[in-house]
């Protein structure tokens, strides 16, 4: 297999070419044929890789469309400068019985060559991510193979387009694969708690160069290296190893995008507790830690979330900022929910001078997000709110909101309940909302029927078992309920004049973002469609 499309050379860029990657396009196109060839049926049990960056992600995409298994091996024999007499005489050492190897041209055309014909005259040109499949009679030698399949990209995906899934046999490799998942996680967090990458940085370094700069044992660091190095996340060239461009990139902590604090948050002790006993967690409905788990208020855990995630979020943050449309020339009012780092704030507000951003979160967690403030130069233009969306005061209204995180209250959308205007006995529905199991109960109410309604609750002691959220609205101004039932009240989508479309509207937000709240209504009877 020839690596995918990997751009021009670009000394500026790469020197010496060796972490030149794959184009955008590249990663694309080579994830079509990895597919393509599992659908027709071609597997193997290892994978040996050049250990030229564009080659290793070439391996790497093949390896996960097939499940993670095997690993990529990085290995000179296929590197750019290697000998295909060279090569065929470390392949006929290589234990495997159907082998991926994934190189460069002019090397693997002439491997393929002698592979197939004894004088190696035959030519086997492969395109990029292009493909040959030779079957050997006993060990790789001179002469012993048979070209079984030769196709450029596009062939080998009109070839699968329309197959059934392969009839290969069962195969126990992404079972064992995600068995040991927790080996390779632990092996990362290991060298990042020894700066191990940091170490290497822009160098070749040896293992005892790195074993001094880590002050740990030769023979350990030799290992862990060897490990990081057949995992991708390390190249290796005879006895120097070198960061791969994604690490240097993400993992040595001079690199200003470097984001291996976030391991600190991912490898929290709370959220592997979480993981401990998944059986248990599946048979409870909810999380197997005490009380509420990580969504307790105050809990430390999203403190240790807002310092270890900011450096990943920055970016996205950013990203986000340019996916809105805002009136340049215009005061903007931003809300963000469930703040934490304060990196989508930050950016709206670097990116609009006129833009006041007010952060909500827990009062430890806004500290990090003060902090980061400073830092971004717009603390003038940053307020904070203590407290939880539910019930903090929130000083609306707002021109956006903004509110991924907020789904971390863990709550679920469980039913609407309707009663007309003028409703005297409320028993009814009363009833409905103690036996639904909701936590809370979010009210859009009028006049007196909200007088009538809350008075009824106190004789039934409804606010004994449920939180009751409450609004009170005239059919001419119905606010989103799904909006305001998470503390987000006064951000309005129009006004709805039907109920039908008013039902839409909520159930959509609350099935896609919200929480475990039943809704009642009480209404004037126009208003209600006919046949409810």
């Amino acid at each position: 297999m020839r690596h995918g499309e990997a751009g021009e050379a670009d000394p500026a860029r790469w020197p010496g070419d060796r972490e030149r990657p794959l184009t955008d396009a590249g990663r694309r196109e080579h994830a079509l044929v990895a597919g393509a060839l599992r659908r027709v049926g071609v597997t193997f049990d290892r994978i040996l890789t050049s250990p030229l960056a564009r080659a290793r992600e070439t391996a790497d995409i093949t390896a996960r469309v097939y499940g993670g298994v095997p690993v990529p091996e990085p290995s000179e024999l296929l590197g750019d400068r290697a000998e295909p007499a060279r090569t065929l005489a470390g392949l006929a050492a290589v234990e495997a019985e159907r082998l991926l190897c994934v190189g460069h041209e002019p090397t693997l055309s002439r491997l393929a060559g002698m592979l197939i014909s004894r004088d190696g005259s035959a030519r086997v040109e492969l395109r990029k991510s292009g493909v040959a499949v030779i079957d050997c009679a006993g060990p790789a030698g001179p002469g012993r193979g048979t070209l079984k399949l030769h196709l450029r990209p596009d062939e080998i995906t009109r070839l699968a387009d329309g197959l059934p899934a392969s009839d290969a046999p069962p195969s126990p490799d992404l079972f064992m694969a995600t068995l040991t998942a927790y080996q390779r996680s632990a092996a990362l967090r290991g060298a990042l708690d020894l700066d191990l990458f940091t170490a290497i940085g822009a160098g070749r370094e040896t293992a005892a160069t790195v074993a001094a700069r880590c002050r740990a044992s030769l023979r350990g660091v030799r290992i862990l290296c060897d490990y990081l190095t057949v995992a991708g996340l390390l190249a290796k060239d005879g006895e120097r190893y070198a960061l791969t461009a994604d690490s240097a990139a993400f993992l040595d902590r001079r690199s200003p995008s470097c984001v291996a604090s976030a391991a600190d948050f991912v490898y929290a002790p709370e959220l592997r507790a979480a993981f401990a006993d998944v059986a248990a967690t599946v048979r409870r409905g909810g999380t197997a830690l005490p009380e509420a788990g990580t969504v307790t208020p105050e809990n430390p855990v999203w403190v240790r979330f807002a310092r270890a995630m900011a450096p990943l979020m920055r970016g996205a943050a950013h990203a986000v900022v340019e996916m809105v449309e805002v009136d340049e020339a215009r005061p903007l009012r931003v809300l963000d929910v469930a703040a934490g780092h304060g990196m989508f704030g930050i950016a709206f507000a670097q990116r609009y001078p006129r833009a006041e951003v007010s952060g909500l979160d827990w009062a430890s967690v806004l500290e990090v997000a003060r902090e980061n403030t400073r830092a971004a130069g717009v603390e003038a233009r940053y307020r904070t709110i203590d407290g939880s969306a539910f019930d903090a005061d929130l000083d609306g209204p707002y021109d956006l909101i903004l509110k991924d995180e907020v789904k971390k209250v863990g709550k679920n959308f469980v039913a609407d309940i309707y009663a007309p205007i003028g409703t005297k006995d409320y028993s009814t529905y009363i009833t409905k909302i103690r036996q639904s199991g909701a936590d809370a109960c979010y009210l859009v109410l009028q006049g007196d029927d909200n007088n009538a309604f809350l008075s009824q609750a106190r004789q039934y002691r409804l606010g004994d078992k449920v939180q009751l959220l409450t609004e009170i609205v005239d059919l001419n101004s119905i606010h989103a309920v799904g909006e305001a039932a998470v503390g987000l009240g006064g951000h309005e989508f129009g006004e709805l004049v039907a109920f039908d479309q008013f039902a839409d509207h909520h159930d959509h937000l609350f099935a896609a973002d919200h929480g475990e709240f039943l809704v009642v209504v009480l209404h004037e009877d126009r208003a209600v469609p006919q046949g409810v």
